[in-house]
Protein backbone atom coordinates (compact mmCIF):
# COMPACT_ATOMS: atom_id res chain seq x y z
CA UNK A 1 0.00 0.00 0.00
CA UNK A 2 1.12 3.73 -0.83
CA UNK A 3 0.12 6.70 0.32
CA UNK A 4 0.30 9.98 -1.39
CA UNK A 5 -0.31 13.17 1.03
CA UNK A 6 -2.00 16.44 -1.79
CA UNK A 7 -2.14 19.81 -1.29
CA UNK A 8 -5.42 19.76 -0.40
CA UNK A 9 -5.24 18.36 3.03
CA UNK A 10 -6.16 14.68 1.72
CA UNK A 11 -4.51 11.30 2.11
CA UNK A 12 -4.87 9.02 -0.96
CA UNK A 13 -4.30 5.39 -0.97
CA UNK A 14 -2.75 3.32 -3.99
CA UNK A 15 -2.29 -0.37 -4.22
CA UNK A 16 0.52 -0.01 -6.98
CA UNK A 17 3.59 2.29 -7.03
CA UNK A 18 2.74 4.00 -10.15
CA UNK A 19 0.08 5.93 -8.20
CA UNK A 20 -2.63 6.20 -10.80
CA UNK A 21 -5.64 4.50 -9.32
CA UNK A 22 -6.61 5.77 -5.61
CA UNK A 23 -7.96 2.52 -3.78
CA UNK A 24 -9.01 5.26 -0.84
CA UNK A 25 -9.14 8.63 0.31
CA UNK A 26 -9.65 10.85 2.85
CA UNK A 27 -9.46 14.41 4.38
CA UNK A 28 -7.05 15.18 7.33
CA UNK A 29 -6.00 18.07 8.89
CA UNK A 30 -1.79 18.63 9.97
CA UNK A 31 -1.44 19.07 14.10
CA UNK A 32 1.43 19.46 16.33
CA UNK A 33 2.42 16.29 18.92
CA UNK A 34 6.45 17.26 19.76
CA UNK A 35 8.04 13.61 19.67
CA UNK A 36 11.84 12.74 18.11
CA UNK A 37 10.69 10.04 16.27
CA UNK A 38 7.68 11.40 14.34
CA UNK A 39 8.10 13.60 11.73
CA UNK A 40 4.55 14.56 10.87
CA UNK A 41 1.00 14.16 12.64
CA UNK A 42 -2.15 14.13 11.30
CA UNK A 43 -6.10 14.29 12.40
CA UNK A 44 -8.88 12.64 10.61
CA UNK A 45 -12.90 12.35 11.39
CA UNK A 46 -13.48 8.31 11.45
CA UNK A 47 -16.09 7.72 9.06
CA UNK A 48 -17.60 4.65 8.25
CA UNK A 49 -15.85 4.09 5.19
CA UNK A 50 -12.31 5.00 7.01
CA UNK A 51 -13.27 2.21 9.25
CA UNK A 52 -14.15 0.20 6.76
CA UNK A 53 -10.97 0.62 4.63
CA UNK A 54 -9.02 0.00 7.87
CA UNK A 55 -10.93 -3.37 8.50
CA UNK A 56 -9.37 -4.33 5.48
CA UNK A 57 -5.77 -4.15 6.96
CA UNK A 58 -7.25 -6.08 10.26
CA UNK A 59 -6.89 -2.31 12.02
CA UNK A 60 -10.50 -1.86 13.90
CA UNK A 61 -10.80 1.40 15.30
CA UNK A 62 -13.17 1.36 18.62
CA UNK A 63 -16.74 2.52 17.96
CA UNK A 64 -16.38 5.79 20.59
CA UNK A 65 -13.81 6.96 18.60
CA UNK A 66 -14.55 10.02 16.04
CA UNK A 67 -10.77 11.12 15.62
CA UNK A 68 -8.24 8.84 14.07
CA UNK A 69 -4.50 10.69 15.07
CA UNK A 70 -1.60 9.04 13.25
CA UNK A 71 2.40 10.66 12.22
CA UNK A 72 4.42 9.95 9.70
CA UNK A 73 7.54 7.87 10.91
CA UNK A 74 11.12 9.00 10.54
CA UNK A 75 11.07 5.33 8.15
CA UNK A 76 8.62 6.53 6.23
CA UNK A 77 6.08 4.05 7.58
CA UNK A 78 2.65 5.56 9.72
CA UNK A 79 1.84 5.06 13.47
CA UNK A 80 -1.07 5.44 15.20
CA UNK A 81 -1.05 7.98 17.95
CA UNK A 82 -2.64 7.56 20.98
Amino acid sequence: MFMKLTNDNTACFYKNPDLKKTDFSFKFKRYCFPSTDETLCFEADITENLRSFFRKYDVNIDDYESKLYFALMADGTLGRVL
